[in-house]
């Protein structure tokens, strides 16, 4: 009888560090990360730029480790092509209120109208018209050089 007590206890502790286990492995952050990344892999995408856009300017030219001069002296449609319809994916924790967002890129159309984008290099965000995002295809569009055939 003491035996099958004793087994009954030595299975309940290790059941209870299992749970434990699994509940700290599921609360990280890297766990939540992967599985929103699994479900909302950048299937949402904004065409950012207005219609008809003729011009396009560069704000910020001071990349630290980009490749944004790259970019800089392409023509309009091959900016157009690879910055105005962005994915979008969700950003786990909100940014502090006094994070900084430089502006990036302007996109100008024919009828004067004009979007913003900005980003925070250091943080690998970028925002329009208030949301805040991160973007997999930004981040390999300003860190790696554009492709020379149209």
């Amino acid at each position: 009888m003491k035996i099958k007590l004793v087994l009954k206890i030595i299975f309940l502790v290790i059941c209870l560090f299992m749970a434990y286990g699994i509940m700290r492995a599921t609360s990280s952050d890297e766990f939540k990360e992967q599985l929103n990344s699994m479900f909302t892999a950048e299937s949402e995408t904004i065409d950012w730029c207005p219609e008809h856009v003729v011009d396009f300017e560069w704000k910020d030219k001071t990349n630290k480790n980009g490749r944004i001069n790259d970019w800089i002296n392409q023509d309009v449609q091959t900016i157009k092509k690879n910055f105005c319809k962005v994915g979008m994916s969700r950003i786990n924790s909100p940014p502090k209120p006094d994070i900084g967002f430089k502006p990036l890129l302007i996109a100008n159309s024919a009828e004067a109208k004009s979007n913003l984008l900005e980003w925070n290099e250091d943080f690998k965000i970028f925002r329009i018209q208030s949301i805040i995002f991160k973007s997999q295809s930004l981040e390999a569009l300003l860190f790696k050089a554009p492709d020379k055939k149209n």
